[in-house]
């Protein structure tokens, strides 16, 4: 089985593994030359499949992540976006998204995106902030907004009844007990 992991916030980079071990690993800084790049260009991810010896067509699954609400930019949208939608030959279920839409709440509204406002459109933020990501995205000063694909980022999370239930347990286990040791 081979997976493509793909991080987009800082830092960003795409790794492959070939049946559980890392294949290869890309850091986009290396190839952009800025320390803690932002957001991802399909070089970097035809890299890290190029060093693993494969092609998009041999990738099983894709994982995705970003840090610190930090939207998933993507360089060329015509050759790399991202988007909410199963993908037709996807056969494992989309958790997350199936679990929102059955709740009646459209995974679009919880969606963050405010980098690219931040620096195109000068948004009101923190100077900070403002500074941090010029220096992890230094495009914007050359590219212009349109050449960017964007998907805001989502911060919810899938919680699992069986470990609140048996850190419960475990939590009333300690205080009758007196024990102070961590549930595993």
């Amino acid at each position: 089985m081979n997976i493509l992991g793909l991080q987009f916030g800082h830092d960003a980079g795409a790794a492959v593994l070939r049946d559980g071990r890392v294949a290869s690993f890309v850091l986009r800084e290396r190839l952009s030359r800025t320390k803690h790049a932002l957001s991802l260009d399909a070089a970097t991810i035809e890299r890290a499949l190029a060093d693993a010896g494969l092609g998009e067509s041999d990738i099983d699954y894709c994982a995705i992540t970003s840090t610190q609400k930090t939207e998933l930019i993507g360089r060329d949208p015509a050759r790399l976006s991202v988007s909410l939608q199963r993908h037709p030959r996807h056969t494992a279920p989309c958790s997350l998204v199936g679990i929102l839409e059955r709740a009646g709440t459209d995974p679009h509204k919880l969606l963050y995106a405010g980098i690219l406002d931040l620096l195109y459109r000068n948004g009101e933020g923190d100077d900070l902030l403002r500074h941090s990501v010029s220096h992890y995205f230094p495009e914007y000063k050359t590219v212009p907004e349109s050449a960017f694909s964007r998907l805001g980022w989502m911060d919810t999370y899938i919680t699992a009844d069986p470990w609140t239930t048996r850190r419960a347990c475990a939590t009333s286990r300690r205080a009758t007990t007196g024990a102070s040791s961590t549930p595993t």
